[in-house]
């Protein structure tokens, strides 16, 4: 998906959605379901589009940080605010 189209969370519901429709319509009756016995493959191939490509594997290299040092709890012996 590129900037400016649908995200890939509501592309993949409007599958879900045409994929509902498509069965919904082939209960009609056998020449419906003819027509709309495509639906399924097609919006397979758009999940298939969709799904993120394997990440590669980038042994070695260590994630960035911020330089903040990290946050630690309050310690042990506290027991909060009124006690």
């Amino acid at each position: 998906m590129t900037s400016g189209t649908w995200s890939t969370g509501a592309a993949e519901d409007a599958a879900d959605a045409i994929d509902l429709l498509a069965q919904a319509l082939a209960a009609i009756d056998p020449d419906t379901a003819r027509a709309l016995a495509a639906v399924p493959t097609a919006t397979a191939a758009l999940r298939r589009r969709l799904a993120p490509a394997p990440a590669e594997d980038v042994a070695g290299v260590p994630a960035a940080r911020s330089g903040r040092a990290r946050r630690r709890g309050l310690g042990p012996g506290w027991r909060g605010v009124g006690d």
